[in-house]
């Protein structure tokens, strides 16, 4: 198993991985970021699982991968359960109000904290994981210092978050809060339906299977966005479509 650095020699800078709406999707930023980042924001409205605890699925598409990580693992410490109160969730909804998206905020909401002891060659890591069951627009005002965000999975229908994390209002918030350097890691899932045609970080999107239908797709390139400069690092996996990682400065 490798990670981003190791695969494109590319420096990641100091900060959080950021990963909106990821279902059980932990196993792959853990595996390409794991040497390089220390604490990570995992968001989801429903239940997240952790690569060492037991599920059905554990087995499935990254079984190499989960007993790689698991192997690995020497020692998990589950720290305390942070309920918070919908009320809560509530109020800060409402500094979102510009944001046309859904915003769910279900009926139970928390947060878990595991501080893993991982093995790293001859040394030890430790790795601080959050996974927060609510909502992610919502999440995203909480954190700063993102150096990776990482978006996968996402999709436009049913089962789907219904936010549009690489349109350009949510995407403008998340690159203020990406740090010089950042990386940002994705399969091109979830753009604004409705301004598609518009967006000028269309490389980060129009590799994705969700477009082949228009005969959009093409390779992804480097770019200019929001003043800022993407440069393409390479592809690291597959989702719905390849998944690429750009460094942004």
């Amino acid at each position: 198993m490798k990670s981003l650095k190791q695969r494109f020699n590319v420096d990641i800078p100091k900060g959080i991985l950021f990963y909106p709406c990821c279902g059980n999707d932990i196993a792959m930023p853990l595996e390409l970021f794991m040497d390089t980042i220390s604490e990570y924001h995992f968001v989801d409205i429903n239940h997240i699982i952790l690569p060492n605890e037991e599920y059905p699925g554990r087995l499935g598409e990254h079984r190499e991968l989960y007993r790689y990580i698991c192997n690995n693992l020497i020692k998990d410490i589950s720290q305390q359960v942070v309920h918070i109160e919908k009320e809560q969730l509530q109020n800060k909804k409402k500094h979102l109000l510009n944001i046309t998206q859904a915003i769910k905020v279900p009926k139970e909401n928390y947060i878990k904290r595991n501080k893993w002891i991982i093995k790293m060659g001859d040394d030890t890591k430790e790795l601080n994981i959050t996974r927060h069951k609510k909502d992610a627009l919502i999440t995203l005002i909480e954190l700063d210092k993102i150096a990776v965000f990482y978006y996968c999975g996402d999709s436009l229908g049913e089962g789907g978050s219904g936010q549009w994390w690489l349109g350009p209002d949510i995407f403008r918030m998340v690159l203020d809060k990406l740090v010089y350097g950042g990386i940002v890691v994705t399969d091109g899932s979830n753009p604004d339906p409705d301004l598609r045609n518009l967006q000028e970080n269309k490389p980060l999107w129009k590799n994705s299977w969700i477009h082949k239908d228009q005969k959009i797709l093409e390779t992804p390139r480097d770019f200019l966005y929001q003043g800022r400069s993407f440069k393409l690092i390479g592809q690291c996996g597959h989702k719905y479509g390849p998944i690429y990682a750009w460094q942004v400065k």
